[in-house]
Order: C-alpha cells, then structure tokens, then sequence
C-alpha cells in the first residue's frame, strides 16, 4: 500500500492525464501549503505561487487548447519528497509541441504539497 505522499502524488498524475488539465490544476491546488511554489515543465519556466495561481494557470492552458501527456515510469520516496521519473510532452493550440524526459520532485509538509520542481534527465 502507498504511503498518503505516494498515492497522491500518483492521483495528480492521474488526474492531469485523465480528467485534463483544468481538473488536474483543481487537484494540485487542493492538496498544495498556501504558500506554495511550483516550476514543472508545463509551466515553462515559470513559477507559480499558491492555490489561485496554480488553479488559475492550468485552467488557462487548458482554455487555451494546450494538451499534456505525462509518462510517470518510476516513483520514489525519499522523508518529505517524492521523486518521478519520466516524460512529458506538451502540445501547444498554434500546434509546436516539447517533449522531455523529466525527473519531479514533489516536496511536502504537513501532508500538503510544499514545492515542486522538474528538471531534465540525460540519456534516460
């Protein structure tokens, strides 16, 4: 059985590839610390801080037409953090696309999503 950092964080995953990503931004925001800062690679360099901003920032891309597909392949848990390694691939409405191979870190605190980061990973 996962632990509840585990099995949340492979709900988001779900839900951003299932539900879209105007539900998986709704599910981000309910389980993040008020003063959250998320940079993923489907924010494209930026960051976003609290709930509105992450609610409001997925909602919009999906307004937008933008089309995610994420690959987690591996979860890791490490105390206050879970790390996924995988890809993701982002389609744009005006029809560019990017597709990496990513490792994300979730970090926690108090049971809610504190900080979450990406960063590219070589010859995965």
């Amino acid at each position: 059985m996962d632990s509840p950092k585990l099995a949340l964080v492979k709900e988001l995953y779900r839900a951003m590839q299932e539900d879209g990503l105007r539900q998986g931004g709704e599910y981000l925001a309910e389980h993040v610390c008020e003063d959250v800062s998320v940079r993923l690679y489907t924010t494209n360099g930026r960051t976003l801080h609290g709930r509105e901003e992450v609610r409001g920032f997925f909602a919009d891309a999906e307004g937008k037409g933008t089309r995610v597909v994420l690959r987690p392949r591996e979860y890791e848990e490490n105390g206050d953090s879970v790390t996924v390694l995988g890809s993701a691939r982002v389609q744009r409405s005006e029809g560019g696309f990017a597709e990496t191979q990513v490792r994300w870190t979730w970090r926690f605190r108090d049971g809610l999503i504190s900080e979450a980061d990406w960063e590219p990973r070589a010859g995965a």
